[in-house]
């Protein structure tokens, strides 16, 4: 009998935040299995109990000692799950909510890939339009109600101190490889513009026109319209079309 295959030749394309999803699912199920940890230290020690109320020989200390160091670790990974979950599930709203930013630039020639996967570390946002090529990692970060996000274009600041690692440097490297990529999938050489975004942040930029534009995304369609166009219609249907390879699920 022929083996059955899916019908589908190549998966969909990948969607905002899915590296942060598959973490997700799979925090989730380690949570699951600490749980069943500390469920079965639990019932260890109800039975114990039970059987010391009964008389029966076992020896409510002896397991007691070995169900503890059990009921911890499980409790402790739960917590440290927690705080992992609501990171994850924060740094995915703001990956969204930037989808949705760039949703609005598709009516201006702009076609937008999501978490494109590079050499051990993925790229949130990758766009392609008439102002050329451009890489978008995004930070979404915890803040105070009054705390703000400055830059140079070289460095960035935080309520003045200084961001180390810094994210420009991570959002230069990305564009980096990106570039390589095209290089190879196009044969052409295109620069690829570096990217920093933080939602909800107000970002104020020190310089007019820096090398590294640091931004809300709400700023981002602003930025666009103001560039100099660098691509033709044709260029960026065909470089669109050869990233469509590396844009989908494997």
């Amino acid at each position: 009998m022929e083996k059955k295959q899916s019908p589908l030749k190549q998966g969909p394309r990948r969607s905002a935040g899915q590296s942060l999803q598959d973490q997700l699912n799979q925090l989730r199920d380690d949570w699951m299995e600490k749980g069943a940890f500390a469920a079965l230290a639990l019932a260890l020690m109800a039975m114990t109990l039970v059987q010391s109320l009964l008389r029966k020989p076992l020896n409510p200390m002896a397991t007691a000692i070995i169900c503890a160091p059990l009921l911890g670790y499980s409790i402790w990974g739960i917590y440290r799950l927690r705080r992992k979950i609501r990171n994850l599930k924060q740094g995915l709203a703001g990956e969204q909510i930037v989808a949705e930013h760039l949703d609005n630039l598709r009516v201006h020639g702009y076609h937008i890939f999501h978490d494109l996967i590079g050499e051990q570390f993925n790229l949130d946002h990758v766009l392609v339009g008439p102002a050329g090529i451009f890489t978008l990692e995004t930070k979404t970060w915890s803040k105070a109600k009054r705390e703000s996000i400055a830059t140079d274009g070289e460095q960035i600041w935080k309520n003045g101190v200084k961001l180390n690692p810094n994210p420009i440097d991570q959002a230069k490297a990305q564009a980096r490889w990106m570039y390589h990529l095209v290089k190879e999938l196009t044969d052409q050489n295109v620069f690829v513009q570096p990217i920093v975004l933080f939602p909800g942040w107000w970002v104020e930029c020190k310089l007019p026109d820096p090398k590294t534009p640091v931004l809300n995304p709400g700023q981002l369609e602003h930025l666009l319209k103001n560039l100099p166009v660098r691509l033709n219609q044709e260029n960026i249907a065909f470089i669109s079309k050869r990233l469509e390879f590396v844009a989908r699920t494997k």
